[in-house]
């Protein structure tokens, strides 16, 4: 069941959340394209609007995770 167009920033929001719940339910080699647009609900293409790859889209998703546990790592040692 495909989902309306949305704009890219929560797309691609959506996409990297989709990865990072299949690789802790799945493991990491169960994240494809298609498992990823299954899991957010749009086609395979979609994905390619947004990201030109799957390794674009965990690279993405890793700078996100280290840019999270630097902000908490500041923020504990601002305490």
């Amino acid at each position: 069941m495909a989902q309306r167009r949305k704009g890219t920033t929560i797309r691609k929001k959506q996409i990297m959340h989709a990865a990072r719940k299949l690789i802790m339910r799945s493991g990491s080699e169960h994240v494809t394209i298609k498992n990823i647009a299954k899991e957010v609900g749009i086609s395979d293409s979609a994905i390619y609007r947004h990201f030109n790859s799957k390794m674009q889209i965990l690279s993405f998703l890793a700078d996100s995770l280290t840019d999270g546990l630097i902000i908490d790592f500041r923020i504990s040692n601002a305490i």
